[in-house]
């Protein structure tokens, strides 16, 4: 049996292998598993040296937190260590990494916020306050939870908030929040655990949305476009046979009486050829965005009379368009 007196001695031991094995990883580029190594070797021999290296090897692992962390360890066992000045900038250098990263996930947290995703933002303040304990990320989540109507945790925020900036420009505000979110938990209905439901509107029920208006005025819109397409796709193809019957006419008249030059016959039939290609493309176009553009606003129509989201799909054709789907009515 070992004796107590050996323990000490045995303890260091352990810990300089576990050292050496740290070194070895650090060398190589393994960082976590460096980390891990000099950790164990600071719990069997407390030297300060080790908290060093697990700082050293978090801030080349780019873990800026855990590595400003570390750092703040060392220097609150050896205050004055040799290289000073260049603890300090590392640590410096860790804790902006740290500051940065709480900011990115606070403005994350904003957006969400602002598109009304109060829970998620919630979250995300919660994130950034964990990395950088700024006050303000409190009273952002205090808001996220009244907004989100979570009455009590709301409360409670907003208390965790004044605890830690005590004497804030909008105290006044705060606590009159503190007030009413405390007044909403209590409120029948209001869940005291997360206040997650909504109090009942004072105003009384108010008059449904009409969520197919949208919708119907989508559908009027098309369908005026398509029967303006449809009209000008009707125009240009009178343009293009009037263009081929003039076409026909004046390359009829150049009889043997009066023969036409072979200028004249191919400027005739350049000529009203081009112009009727073009007149027949713009009517085949316009029939084919009529034809969708009408389908559409029927599709458009239908669905604001169901009041529902269908599968819709509609499909070109060489007349028109093709419409499927189904509808309830």
């Amino acid at each position: 049996m070992t004796s107590a007196r050996a323990q000490p001695a045995d303890s260091k031991q352990q810990g300089d292998l576990a050292a050496m094995e740290a070194e070895t990883k650090f060398k190589s580029g393994d960082y976590a598993g460096a980390v891990e190594k000099f950790k164990l070797a600071y719990q069997l021999d407390a030297d300060p040296g080790y908290l060093f290296n697990v700082a050293q090897a978090y801030r080349l692992a780019k873990d800026c937190a855990s590595s400003a962390d570390y750092y703040r360890q060392f220097l609150e066992k050896v205050p004055s260590p040799p290289n000073l000045d260049q603890v300090k900038g590392w640590l410096a250098d860790q804790e902006a990494c740290v500051r940065a990263l709480a900011s990115s996930a606070a403005a994350e947290a904003d957006a969400k916020l602002t598109s009304g995703r109060y829970v998620d933002a919630v979250e995300q303040f919660k994130v950034a306050y964990q990395l950088d304990p700024n006050p303000d990320y409190l009273f952002k989540i205090a808001e996220a939870y009244r907004l989100a109507h979570d009455c009590s945790n709301a409360a409670e925020s907003y208390r965790r908030f004044l605890t830690k900036a005590p004497n804030p420009p909008n105290v006044d505000q705060i606590e009159r929040r503190i007030v009413e979110q405390d007044e909403c938990a209590k409120l029948p209905g209001s869940s005291a655990s997360s206040g997650s439901k909504r109090p009942t509107d004072p105003k009384g029920p108010r008059d449904p949305v009409d969520r197919g208006a949208g919708k119907r005025r989508l559908a009027m819109i098309a369908t005026g476009a398509g029967v303006v397409a449809l009209g000008v796709a009707g125009f240009f193809t009178w343009d293009a046979r009037y263009l081929a019957k003039q076409r026909d006419n004046l390359l009829r008249s150049c009889d043997t009486a009066t023969p036409c030059t072979p200028e004249q016959w191919t400027g005739y039939k350049d000529r009203y050829n081009d112009r009727g290609d073009r007149a027949a493309t713009i009517a085949i176009t316009g029939y084919a965005i009529g034809g969708v553009a009408i389908a559409g606003g029927v599709a458009l129509f239908l669905m604001a009379r169901s009041g529902h989201e269908q599968p819709v799909a509609i499909t070109p054709t060489s007349g028109g368009a093709m419409v499927l789907g189904g509808f309830a009515f």
